[in-house]
């Protein structure tokens, strides 16, 4: 299989399923030489535009660009590597050929080389039949793991990137509907700690969407679901909960013996 034009294989996905765990081995084994861009997006996205801030930062300032990863200990970057980018810097973004694909591996060699990217998993089935048609010795390669765990891993990715998009400007995260903050109870965590909600008050506990994403970071997926769910507002329709407290029960006095 090695030698051969264009990728010896084609990695799918799933995303959040150890993709790059994938590209970090293969990066470092002898036998294989991978694109300095673990996802090429070339088959779902508007290549070269998509890496076209990497393509600059590696004409204008390759020893920037080395720094980048040697932070992220990826391997160091080489000859075959500035081969790679002046291949993709000529793909016509109109104009995306099999073989202008393949000419973007042809700096390989005699080595293994492939494609990790979970994108692709989505790709409409006339251009899968056409990526198969080129290179019929490409393997194609899906990680799977379990569902739950994945979807979870990837809403907290999700959590995590918004995170940081709004951490230079403060943004709170969006609030509840109106009727929840009044709702007497509150959202308890999955172990019925108070730590997620806060201090009880004589109105009932805060209930926020920041303290559902805290409860995340420290409870299982099922349990955490539960809670965010009853944070949902009401179906159409349907009225929301009463936010009337019930009546305190008076102890029963004692009648004094005569």
């Amino acid at each position: 299989m090695a030698g051969g034009e264009g990728p010896d294989f084609l990695c799918i996905g799933l995303q959040k399923a150890g993709t790059q765990w994938l590209y970090d081995q293969l990066q470092h084994h002898p036998d294989f030489w991978m694109p300095p861009i673990k996802e090429l997006h070339y088959f779902d996205l508007a290549f070269p535009t998509a890496l076209e801030g990497q393509l600059r930062l590696c004409a204008a300032d390759p020893d920037a660009m080395q720094a980048q990863r040697a932070a992220r200990r990826d391997r160091p970057l080489d000859a075959r590597d500035a081969a790679f980018f002046a291949a993709a810097a000529a793909v016509d973004p109109d104009d995306r050929s099999l073989d202008a694909y393949a000419r973007l591996f042809a700096p390989k060699g005699p080595l293994l080389s492939g494609d990790i990217t979970p994108g692709y998993s989505a790709l409409p089935a006339e251009t899968v039949e056409a990526i198969a048609a080129r290179f019929d010795r490409a393997l194609a390669i899906l990680i799977v793991r379990d569902p739950v765990e994945r979807v979870w891993s990837q809403w907290r990715m999700h959590l995590e990137t918004t995170a940081a998009r709004r951490r230079p400007s403060r943004t709170p995260p969006p609030s509840p509907p109106s009727w929840t903050a009044a709702a007497p109870r509150r959202v308890r965590s999955p172990a019925g700690s108070r730590r997620a909600g806060g201090r009880r008050s004589a109105t009932g506990s805060r209930c926020s969407s920041s303290t559902a994403w805290r409860t995340s970071r420290r409870r299982s997926a099922p349990r955490f679901c539960a809670a965010w769910v009853r944070t949902r507002p009401s179906p159409r329709g349907s009225s929301p909960p009463s936010t009337a407290r019930p009546a305190p029960r008076r102890a029963a006095r004692r009648r004094s013996r005569p």
